[in-house]
């Protein structure tokens, strides 16, 4: 009964989120980074990441052999032993590797289009050897912004940002930049995120954010939620709202550019991989679901 309850759940909450009006959707399945849409949307260039799969179909290489099929070019290399490289869904998945000791890996992208409200999901694959750098410091998860990034930008910057819970796990946090060339604000609502016990696990999370509706109105949000791809349970890791999420001046009229993961300031003691699948982008609600439907806040 517990098993047939928790299918019925899930099947609901996917298709409210069927319900969304889609702008992008990329599962990797072309083996390369091209897709695009109509908005204009592209991938930036590889920065140690890669569309990897276990299902090659190229060269002499075999079902169940890890394989690369892209990182900047076609390359079909192969194959990895020992690595698991299964996707979340189809064949394919984009692969994050940080070497041991080096800081920086991340995928950017151009939304094409500016929007001052956008919802972004994934599915992300915590490492299988997780453990947080024994440097400690905050190791960057996700971010969007307008004309210039940071304090570069008229327009706001956001991020989600990894922090060190006790040594070996992690919290996660937002913040933003309230623009007019202004650098990041401090972190707000740490959560729990990420434990030595999740190796391996898949999960959604999804980003919502949203411009102020007029400068100075400051009522632009910033919210977050995460859920397991064993659990029906949606979590709320952040919900920031009223803030001063400014638009810049002369263009462009909302969020343009992003990237994911990046810069760990906690550096990794081993080679660490990330898997992410199913990145979709909507201009609706991605967590839209029936009233039988349990979300929890995190406190």
């Amino acid at each position: 009964m517990k098993t047939r309850m928790f299918q019925l759940v899930l099947a609901l909450v996917i298709l409210a989120e069927a319900s969304a009006e889609m702008i992008f959707f990329d599962g990797f399945e072309g083996g390369d980074l091209s897709q695009t849409n109509h908005y204009g949307f592209e991938w930036g260039g590889t920065n140690r990441t890669s569309v990897v799969t276990m299902e090659p179909s190229c060269r002499n290489l075999s079902s169940g052999d890890a394989t690369i099929l892209y990182d900047g070019g076609s390359v079909c290399s192969g194959p990895y032993p020992n690595k698991d490289w299964h996707a979340y869904s189809g064949n394919n998945a984009l692969r994050f590797f940080y070497p041991e000791s080096k800081a920086w890996t991340e995928q950017r992208f151009n939304l094409g289009t500016p929007l001052k409200e956008l919802w972004i999901s994934f599915m992300l694959r915590v490492p299988t050897n997780f453990t947080y750098g024994p440097d400690g410091g905050p190791n960057k998860l996700f971010s969007l912004w307008m004309d210039g990034y940071s304090q570069h930008g008229d327009g706001s910057t956001i991020w989600l940002t990894m922090w060190d819970k006790d040594t070996v796990n992690a919290s996660v946090a937002f913040t933003y930049s309230k623009g007019g060339y202004t650098s990041s604000t401090s972190m707000r609502q740490h959560k729990p995120f990420i434990t030595t016990n999740d190796h391996g696990r898949w999960m959604k999370l999804i980003i919502h954010v949203k411009t102020e509706t007029s400068p100075g109105s400051s009522d632009g949000v910033i919210q977050t939620f995460r859920k397991w791809d064993d659990s029906p349970v949606l979590e709320t890791l952040h919900d920031g709202r009223d803030l001063p999420i400014k638009v810049p001046v002369n263009g462009p009229n909302g969020f343009q550019r992003g990237y994911i993961l990046g810069w760990a300031n906690a550096s990794y003691s081993e080679d660490t991989e990330w898997l992410l699948d199913d990145f979709t982008i909507s201009s609706t609600s991605l967590i839209r679901a029936p009233k039988s439907v349990k979300f929890i806040k995190l406190n």
